[in-house]
């Protein structure tokens, strides 16, 4: 049976202190659709997948501004088995409203714990809730949990390369990025990806301005793509603009969201959650990318698992993975998350 529950949710006061539960009808491939209101901005929420599980993971987005449709193309087997909160943040995804309204990053992370709330509200505390944090989510994640009680809301976090020092990713990507086009060359590949990033890292010493730092991430996603050892995937196809998600309110999202530079610079410039990392108690899985540029194991996974505070802490490497494990090696994401929510739930 396919339950599809659409409807409006704003965050009052009425609501939160309620004890009525709003969803009853669970199911193995459940719809459930709703929007929570912050700042002018209608952000969607989608319920997906098997709530008979009584299991919920939220996932946290990365970009800034991607939305969750990405990932959710790659979690069937996810969806088989739990249920995924897929949250389209402000100015991201098929989130509609006030893109001309501020941006920060305690911003996002007050709407996460917004999302939370709702959450719990509506499906009540006989279900479990994971949170799933992406690249730059998964820094919003880190700052969420590592803040006041926030943690106890959840049965453990899942970091999928996410970056806790996102002032360090465009300097992290500078070093990286040569280091791995010299590995590549020296095996005998011989793709222009390689060279024009050569000539990226020769000319940009230092990234300086947000369009320079837009570049520099295209320069390492275009290079991991003519890595050998990395598996292939689609991102976009015919599909991607007839499904669930508007993709054109996603591409319209992204390019207001990208012209906020004070918003993209407080993150990628002033941003970092390293003193929350350690606050961070509840069983913690990490899951990378060997061949991720954008963000490097080395550079930010090694030094995440050395400063988490959870005694309970697994580093999982996908060996053909880049950025986006998830759509590199979904039957390993999948094996590794499924067996940290049966060891932990």
């Amino acid at each position: 049976m396919k339950t599809k529950i659409n409807g409006f949710l704003f965050i009052i006061l009425l609501l939160l202190v309620s004890c009525s539960k709003e969803i009853d009808d669970l199911s193995i491939d459940a719809y459930d659709e709703f929007a929570v209101r912050s700042d002018g901005n209608d952000m969607l929420v989608k319920v997906v997948g098997n709530t008979e599980s009584k299991i919920i993971i939220l996932f946290v987005h990365g970009g800034p501004g991607e939305g969750s449709w990405i990932f959710s193309k790659y979690a069937e087997q996810i969806k088989k088995k739990y249920a995924l909160a897929l949250w389209d943040q402000a100015n991201s995804g098929s989130t509609q409203g006030n893109n001309s309204g501020d941006c920060t990053v305690q911003r996002y992370i007050d709407d996460l714990g917004k999302v939370v709330k709702v959450l719990k509200h509506r499906y009540g505390d006989e279900h479990e809730f994971y949170l799933m944090g992406h690249s730059c989510g998964g820094g919003f994640s880190v700052g969420y949990l590592g803040t006041g009680s926030n943690q106890n809301d959840f049965k453990g976090f899942i970091n999928v390369a996410g970056a806790h020092k996102l002032k360090a990713v465009k300097d992290y990507q500078l070093i990286e990025l040569p280091q791995r086009v010299a590995i590549e060359i020296a095996k005998g590949n011989t793709a222009k990806e390689l060279q024009t990033a050569l000539d990226f890292c020769n000319d940009h010493k230092e990234i300086k301005t947000v369009e320079e730092f837009s570049e520099l991430s295209l320069v390492c996603a275009g290079v991991t793509d003519k890595i050998d050892s990395v598996h292939v995937y689609s991102l976009i196809e015919a599909s991607t603009f007839l499904g669930d998600y508007s993709f054109f309110s996603y591409l319209s999202n992204w390019s207001s969201l990208w012209k906020k530079e004070d918003f993209i610079r407080e993150i990628f410039w002033e941003t970092d959650f390293t003193d929350k990392v350690p606050n961070i108690t509840i069983p913690t899985l990490v899951i990378w990318g060997k061949f991720d540029i954008n963000l490097s194991k080395q550079l930010m996974a090694d030094e995440y698992m050395n400063l988490v505070g959870s005694t309970d802490k697994k580093l999982v490497l996908c060996e053909h993975s880049g950025h986006y494990s998830f759509a590199n090696e979904p039957d390993v994401f999948f094996h590794a998350v499924d067996d940290f929510i049966q060891r932990t739930k």
